[in-house]
């Protein structure tokens, strides 16, 4: 029993991380750094064992101690991007006794998926920190991989960003990508999460799934990940010419949001995000007053990201919604 409880304390993904020293890095951004799992010997793990900050998973459910699942990630070394290795992750179905330890968190009993996160495991106890330190507001994630879904399946990436208050996490951003269109015959894709901000976070966690992580997940899916990299706001929030500007009224809006463009001398995509990441609307616009209408928002915080006709990011903002 009291390994049982040892186990279940280390795959609860307990979500009530505390946040650890910030910086600006992602740890083992190319899957180049594998230990074998403790508690399951024929599973390895993407970072340096237990008590490290790095790429996690669930192949501890592996453990004949909690039912023994199938292994959903492993190191990869004939199918790469750069370097050695990459990390192939596959949707696996759970036995019903490795699904009781995670079902109340929200997982669906047909999983694949790495998060970033520190996990310590010892006889004493276990305990996980959702997340990586990082402390700067950034305008994407990027990584590349390969995908092979299983019938009508699709394979997502999460991107949440935290800032500690005091007693609690108060999300201050994030971004979504989800793809269901196979890549066979065409090699490496790079995906672009884009991600957007309302104050400088302390945490960042990542979600990288072979599958839906809501809807129907099928087993068997396949995803390769390679050479994960952040593109910081600073880096890319560039002047789009000379003289030019985004002007966003009123704010708050109520009914409509206006986004006035100046020196923009071709059409360019303005796309607007809620504050999960999820992209609510994408239109052309041009030199001049772009409304949009706010009748379908909710009230809230949302952010815009200008894009010129070449697809690349040149301007980002917020506004908000108060009806």
């Amino acid at each position: 029993m009291k390994k049982h409880l040892l186990i279940l304390s280390a795959v609860a993904l307990a979500f009530t991380a505390k946040v650890a020293t910030a910086q600006d890095t992602l740890y083992n951004p190319g899957f180049e750094i594998w230990t074998t799992n403790s508690l399951a010997a024929s599973a390895m793990d993407p970072n340096k064992g237990s008590g490290t900050t790095g790429w996690w998973e669930f192949n501890v459910l592996n453990s004949s101690f909690v039912g023994s699942s199938p292994i959903s990630v492993t190191r990869c070394s004939d199918t790469v991007h750069g370097g050695t290795y990459s990390a192939r992750i596959e949707s696996v179905v759970l036995t019903t006794t490795s699904y009781s330890y995670i079902s109340k968190y929200g997982f669906k009993d047909t999983l694949g998926m790495v998060i970033t996160g520190n996990l310590a495991v010892s006889l004493s106890g276990a305990s996980f920190k959702s997340g990586i330190p990082f402390n700067s507001e950034i305008s994407q994630l990027s990584f590349y991989y390969q995908y092979a879904p299983n019938g009508v399946d699709s394979a997502e990436c999460l991107v949440a960003l935290y800032k500690w208050n005091g007693t609690s996490r108060t999300q201050v951003g994030g971004g979504v990508f989800k793809t269901n269109a196979s890549t066979a015959g065409k090699g490496w894709q790079q995906a672009n999460v884009p991600v957007a901000c309302t104050a400088t976070p302390d945490t960042m966690v990542v979600e990288i799934s072979a599958s839906s992580l809501y809807s129907k997940p099928k087993p068997g899916s396949m995803l390769y990940v390679d050479d994960a990299s952040v593109t910081l706001l600073t880096g890319i929030n560039e002047p789009l010419v000379i003289g030019s500007s985004v002007q966003v009224y009123p704010n708050p809006a109520s009914t409509t949001v206006n986004f006035s463009i100046t020196g923009m001398y071709s059409s360019a995509t303005l796309s607007v995000f809620d504050i999960t990441g999820q992209k609510i609307s994408s239109t052309e616009v041009r030199d001049g007053i772009n409304t949009l209408s706010t009748q379908a928002l909710s009230n809230g915080i949302y952010f815009y990201q200008l894009y010129n006709n070449n697809g690349n990011l040149i301007k980002t903002g917020k506004f908000t919604v108060v009806k």
